[in-house]
C-alpha cells in the first residue's frame, strides 16, 4: 500500500454487504473525506464536502468514536461514495496526488462546466495545486500567472502552458484583463490581480 497522510492508495481488503461498486482485491484510492451524513442539504445535492458531519480521513473520529488515521493506519473504513478505483497498471505513487491536489483543481472545472475544449483559462500559482491545474486544463489555452519568472521554463517545457505572466508586471496583467473564460487560484496567499 502507498499512503500519504490523506491521499491513500491501497488494496481493498474487505467490502460490506451493501457495497456494489468494488470487490476485495481492487486497487483503490481515498481522499480527504471518508464519510458524511447523506441526509443534509449538501449531501442530497452531491456536495458532501459542505456536510456538517463529514468524516475526514485524518485527525477526525468515525461514528463509533474511534480516531481516523488516514494513510498512517494499517487499514481504514471508508464509505464507498468516497472510494475510487485506481486503474490497473497505475503506479500508486502517481495516483495518490490526484486524490487531493487533482480533485482540488478538477472540481471547479467540473462544477462550473469548464470541460469543453478551446476555453482560455488562468492558473494563478505554480506550486503543487498549480501544476495539477495546468495538467487538468489541457485542451484549453492555459495561462500561468506567478509572482516571478522562476517557474517560466517549467510552465512551458514541462507542463505545456501556453502563456506565462508575472503578476507584478502591470502591462502584462492589463493586456490579459477580460481575455479569460475562467481563473483557478492555487496560490496559498492572496495576490491581487489588479494591474
Amino acid at each position: 500500500m502507498f499512503t500519504s497522510k490523506h491521499e491513500v492508495v491501497g488494496e481493498l481488503v474487505e467490502v460490506g454487504s451493501d457495497v456494489s461498486k468494488f470487490r476485495a482485491g481492487d486497487m483503490v484510492g481515498v481522499g480527504y473525506i471518508i464519510g458524511c451524513c447523506r441526509n443534509c442539504h449538501p449531501c442530497k445535492n452531491d456536495i458532501p464536502q459542505y456536510c456538517n458531519k463529514t468524516i475526514l480521513s485524518l485527525n477526525d473520529v468515525y461514528t463509533d468514536d474511534k480516531p481516523t488515521q488516514g494513510g498512517f493506519a494499517s487499514a481504514m473504513v471508508v464509505d464507498q461514495k468516497f472510494v475510487v478505483k485506481i486503474p490497473d497498471g497505475t503506479d500508486p505513487e502517481q495516483a495518490a496526488p490526484l486524490l487531493c491536489a487533482g480533485v482540488t483543481v478538477y472540481s471547479p472545472l467540473n462544477h462550473f462546466g469548464l470541460k469543453q475544449s478551446g476555453l482560455r483559462g488562468e492558473i494563478l500559482g505554480l506550486g503543487g495545486l498549480g501544476h495539477m491545474g495546468v495538467k487538468m486544463a489541457m485542451g484549453h489555452h492555459v495561462t500561468v500567472i506567478s509572482s516571478s519568472n522562476k517557474k517560466r521554463e517549467e510552465a512551458f517545457d514541462h507542463l505545456g502552458a501556453d502563456e506565462y505572466l508575472v503578476s507584478s508586471d502591470a502591462t502584462q496583467m492589463q493586456e490579459m484583463a477580460d481575455t479569460l473564460d475562467y481563473s483557478i487560484h492555487t496560490a496559498p496567499v492572496f495576490d491581487p490581480l489588479e494591474p
